[in-house]
């Protein structure tokens, strides 16, 4: 049963008003570039697998928690004090100092000398990320309007497929010039191993680019509530017990396509150098394609038909999209991990990144569309704590852990990321399902509460 959510009425007689579409957009440019950057360095890791795990003589498993545990762990615990900061202060200040924060300990990985020293530095990357995510959702929900909002997100997470064409690329470069060169000489720090020398790379630039959060004004919050309570923690409490099934559906579904994505972003390059032996150079331009040429064109067209069907009324399109996708994308991928083949591979791929790894920002504009805005920082960072733990922290080692059960020489990792899959689009589908007359409720208390 939904309750009714405190009046939207304003405290002063008139609203704040939205940022006009240049500056929206600008905000807009300046969290693209940052989300560019975050995935970077929280991605480039996947193409430096092997050469790590031959440096520090680490297992699978091990280089399962570096990709997922280590970032996710902190990412999602630190991101419910980040999201209580961002409905309080400025979160255009918040994301500058993270964004400064982790590019500084994904360089600090560059110099680990075992697994503890690299996972400690992985964490506080994921401390340093943890506040983009709540920060960024709020202000781009106070700069846009309802019908809008899919499109604008969509066009900050694409910011996440750049970032990962780019790692993957520039992985695969690196990967395969390390093979003549296996270590560099960097002044002052002396001779390096050449996976070290890509995390400063990656990193160093933070505190440059946390410069540009100030290119932009921080939008004023629309449509706070004038009750006492208004953002206090009894507020949020309501909400999550009046929302509580919602919310739980959600998290399942939009959990388990994120355990599809980084499942997929995670252990691509592995499979592909490993069981299907394709040069590293050729694994990064594969997947980079894949991103560019699949991936970004199925983030826009998401958030564009998303916006464009919610203008005409349908209300539940954030949901019911992937009810019509999964269908079809994830079965493809998975016949595509089966074949054999880094050419079936490709062609199974195509679909699977235009539909199903583009979930992220018609996921986040439908948590915002039913958090009142005093709220939204906190529920957005509770949001992303549990789909980062299933589907960032679980996701990777799940399939590390099936693949040794099937073949403990490591050469099953196709087999095991099929079934993570495909349970997990299977999960996402009927949770979806089951969520869709209770997201339609909240929806419409959500607009009754901002008429009174």
């Amino acid at each position: 049963m939904l309750a009714a959510l405190p009046s939207r009425k304003m405290t002063a007689s008139v609203e704040p008003s939205r940022p006009s579409p240049a500056v929206a957009w600008l905000t807009i440019a300046v969290l693209f570039v940052y989300s560019v950057f975050a995935m970077v360095d929280r991605q480039i890791m996947t193409m430096l697998v092997d050469p790590i795990r031959r440096d520090l003589g680490i297992s699978d498993v091990q280089a399962s928690l570096l990709l997922g545990f280590s970032f996710a762990i902190f990412y999602t615990t630190i991101g419910l004090a980040m999201g209580w900061i961002a409905d309080r202060t400025s979160r255009r200040a918040l994301i500058a100092v993270s964004v400064a924060l982790w590019g500084i300990a994904s360089a600090a990985c560059g110099l680990a000398s075992n697994f503890s020293e690299l996972f400690v530095a992985r964490m506080l990357v994921g401390v340093g990320e943890a506040a983009l995510g709540p920060a960024a959702y709020s202000m781009i929900s106070d700069s846009f309007p309802r019908h809008r909002l899919s499109l604008a997100m969509s066009v900050f997470i694409m910011g996440g497929l750049v970032g990962g064409a780019i790692a993957i690329l520039a992985g695969g470069f690196v990967v395969a010039w390390s093979t003549t060169h296996a270590s560099v000489a960097v002044p002052i720090i002396g001779e390096l191993h050449s996976w070290r020398l890509v995390f400063f790379v990656t990193g160093l630039p933070g505190p440059f680019l946390a410069l540009l959060a100030f290119l932009f004004p921080e939008p004023a919050r629309l449509g706070r509530t004038s009750a006492p309570e208004a953002g206090s923690t009894a507020h949020l409490v309501r909400f999550l017990k009046t929302n509580a099934a919602l919310l739980a559906l959600l998290c399942i579904a939009f959990g388990a396509l994120s355990m599809i994505v980084n499942s997929t972003f995670a252990w691509s390059p592995t499979l592909l150098g490993r069981t299907l032996h394709v040069a590293p150079v050729h694994i990064g331009m594969t997947i980079a394609a894949l991103l560019i040429f699949a991936g970004l064109p199925g983030q826009i067209a998401t958030g564009w038909w998303v916006d464009r069907q919610s203008a005409r009324g349908d209300t539940t399109i954030n949901l019911r999209i992937f009810l019509f996708t999964l269908p079809f994308a994830v079965p493809a991928a998975i016949i595509g991990l089966l074949w054999g083949n880094a050419a079936a591979f490709a062609v199974g791929m195509i679909p699977h990144y235009f539909f199903a790894m583009t979930f992220l920002g018609v996921a986040a504009a439908a948590l915002q569309l039913i958090t009142p805005n005093e709220l939204r920082g906190r529920v957005s960072a509770l949001f992303t704590m549990v789909i980062t733990l299933i589907g960032f922290g679980v996701g990777p080692t799940l399939v590390a852990v099936l693949s040794t059960a099937i073949d403990a020489s490591g050469m099953a990792i196709g087999k095991a990321l099929a079934i993570v899959l495909g349970g997990a689009a299977a999960t996402a589908i009927v949770a979806l399902a089951a969520a869709l007359p209770r997201f339609r409720d909240a929806l419409q208390v959500d607009r009754l509460s901002r008429q009174q």
